[in-house]
């Protein structure tokens, strides 16, 4: 009598308590990894996005002309430089809200995030003036 419990257990799979606890682990760590990696591609763009417009904003203070020509033709390589995607080197260079001769420049520029089928596109301005 005491060896018939014994087969039973053997008979469904002995562990099948286990399996599922490693099902469950392994599913954890693959949602963890999964949250990791994506974090990283959000916390890069955001990094990018810091630099280029600490390197705008300090191209800008710089900046000191009265022709907005003579501004998108200092700007533009600067621009290419940080390698922004396409769209970003039409930039506008316009009137600061002081009205006095200094420029507003505006920056746009669209990072697209992949991860396998999913896209995220965060769209970024970046503005600064000219001293």
């Amino acid at each position: 009598m005491v060896a018939e419990p014994e087969a039973r257990s053997r008979s469904h799979g002995g562990n099948s308590a286990h399996g599922g606890s490693r099902f469950g682990c392994l599913l954890g760590l693959a949602l963890l990894v999964a949250s990791f990696y994506i974090a990283t591609l959000f916390i890069r763009a955001e990094m990018r996005y810091r630099s280029v417009a600490e390197r705008i904003q300090e191209e800008a203070t710089q900046l000191s002309v009265d022709d907005r020509a003579e501004a998108r033709e200092r700007l533009a390589p600067v621009i290419r430089e940080l390698g922004l995607p396409p769209g970003a080197e039409r930039f506008e260079v316009g009137p600061a809200p002081r009205g006095d001769r200094r420029f507003r420049l505006t920056v746009e520029y669209a990072d697209t995030l992949h991860v396998l089928n999913w896209q995220k596109i965060i769209l970024r301005t970046i503005e600064a003036e000219t001293s």
